[in-house]
């Protein structure tokens, strides 16, 4: 018997957009056969709005529930008669949810379902895949021209169904399974998705492509557990943050919403079959929050109380990712010691946060750029804070945002973008210059907890500095053309120290 799981879910959908109301994502059962990726199934939404449940509801919305009480029974009959008599549109087989796998070339990585010893003996080697569920002009440069700057852009530019078909076929294309499969070769042991809040819900007047990219991060979850990795999940764009190139702060009245978003993500992963490999969830992601970090603060309480809420065992809760917010470290310290599981996550930048003129030689003051942060991840380390790096990259001019918006840098600064992208010119000097910036970042923050680079791919490499996958201008005699030969294993007997013991 077939069933078409669209007039199944439209029949139980009691939606209205009011903020207050609660979200509750749909179940595994309901998610579409990862093999199988169509348009018709990616057309709904993963969450049900319960409005006449919330606790809420208005003497007028009681009268609305009395009114319509045969349409919530008809919709209780049709659940209870789909899941008895048609399992055709379960998505996920749960046989296949095989959580023993360890990364292929990560010898002091434990096997997805033990517990990560998140400290600086089994450092994050991690990368995102940035890009992907969330655009940017860096890194698919195609979507973008002088007109859109961010995914907001493109999608109004567009007619729904051409935005529709265009961002499937990103999301379809762009990454693959083999790309989860050479993170684990290359020795990487974590990869960070960022995704927008259109994957959970898109209101009236919105014009994001809805619900169509959560689909295909349950698939790159999944890609990810075959090959041992563990996942970040960040919420990386959430209400009011919409632009790529520079966010435009966090509207103190979209908190709610954005709450409502943090705790149907920790109560869909808050199961079997995801609380092992989605160890991290990332409830916001900004580096410019410093002008509102009164709220900020009070907002990660409230993130933080939402998803350990959300978990009935507290070692089954996933570390929560605060981004510090271009505060400086220790202005989190007593606030993230206060919660048994929570990580500092910091964005560093040489290329936006150094400021240009022409009378600097960017490239060494590059490299002692990156040495001096070791002892801020040290000391925030040393504080009983796991400390990590969630974005960075060997650039140190923005030629690659350059670049996408087809712009050029100040004269002044007496440097030229024109060959910067072309990785297959670059001289010996080059490429071992860029390999020591690289590897004294790498040392720099696994003195704290490690690393995701940004990013693991781009568009036909057009930023190979960004470009961890392409690897190739970082050394031409590595076999792999990758970055493993710099990755640093630790013997497995080393897991048991006390240091990691503080964060078990």
């Amino acid at each position: 018997m077939s069933y078409n799981i669209n007039s199944y879910r439209s029949s139980r959908n009691f939606s209205n957009n009011d903020d207050d109301e609660e979200i509750i994502p749909i179940t595994t059962d309901e998610l579409v056969d990862n093999k199988t990726t169509t348009e018709q199934d990616i057309s709904t939404p993963i969450i049900k709005e319960m409005s006449v449940l919330s606790p809420n509801t208005t003497e007028d919305s009681g009268n609305e529930l009395r009114k319509n009480w045969w349409k919530l029974l008809l919709a209780f009959i049709v659940t209870i008669l789909v899941i008895a008599l048609d399992s055709s549109f379960m998505k996920i087989d749960n046989s296949t949810f095989d959580n023993s796998k360890s990364p292929l070339n990560s010898t002091f990585t434990p096997p997805i379902n033990q517990n990560y010893p998140y400290g600086r003996n089994s450092p994050i080697h991690g990368v995102n895949l940035g890009g992907w569920l969330v655009l940017d002009p860096l890194i698919v440069p195609s979507f973008f021209n002088s007109d859109t700057l961010d995914e907001y852009s493109v999608a109004k530019s567009l007619d729904p169904d051409t935005a529709r078909a265009k961002f499937i076929k990103h999301y379809d294309e762009f990454v693959t399974e083999d790309d989860f499969q050479k993170m684990s070769e290359f020795g990487l042991n974590h990869v960070r998705i960022p995704i927008g809040f259109w994957a959970i819900e898109v209101l009236q007047g919105e014009p994001f492509v809805p619900y169509a990219s959560w689909q295909f991060l349950l698939r790159g979850i999944n890609w990810a557990r075959k090959y041992g990795l563990r996942v970040f999940v960040d919420l990386h764009k959430v209400p009011d943050i919409n632009e790529t190139l520079k966010d435009v702060g966090y509207g103190a009245e979209k908190s709610n919403r954005t709450l409502r978003y943090i705790k149907a993500l920790a109560n869909f992963f808050n199961g079997d079959n995801y609380t092992h490999v989605t160890s991290l969830l990332g409830p916001i992601d900004t580096t410019i929050f410093s002008r509102v970090v009164g709220n900020l603060s009070e907002f990660y309480n409230q993130s933080y109380y939402e998803i350990s809420a959300s978990y009935d065992v507290n070692s089954r809760q996933p570390y929560v990712v605060f981004d510090e917010a271009s505060t400086g470290f220790s202005y989190w310290s007593t606030l993230l010691k206060s919660f048994p599981r929570a990580i500092l996550g910091s964005h560093r930048w040489f290329l936006y946060d150094v400021p240009k003129n022409s009378s600097s030689d960017y490239e060494q003051l590059a490299l002692s750029w990156s040495c001096e942060q070791k002892s801020n991840f040290t000391n925030s380390q040393d504080e009983n804070v796991i400390t990590i790096a969630t974005e960075w990259a060997a650039a140190v001019y923005d030629c690659a945002h350059i670049r996408a918006i087809n712009g050029s840098l100040p004269q002044s600064l007496n440097y030229t973008c024109d060959d910067d992208n072309n990785w297959q010119n670059w001289n010996q000097t080059k490429k071992e210059y860029l390999l020591n910036l690289t590897e004294a970042q790498m040392e720099a923050y696994e003195s704290g907890s490690g690393w995701f680079y940004w990013t693991w791919k781009t568009e036909n490499n057009s930023a190979p500095k960004f470009d961890y996958k392409l690897g190739e201008w970082m050394d031409s005699q590595s076999e792999q053309k990758s970055y493993n030969f710099l990755q640093k294993p630790q013997p497995a007997s080393e897991l048991n120290n006390t240091e990691n013991d503080q964060f078990s």
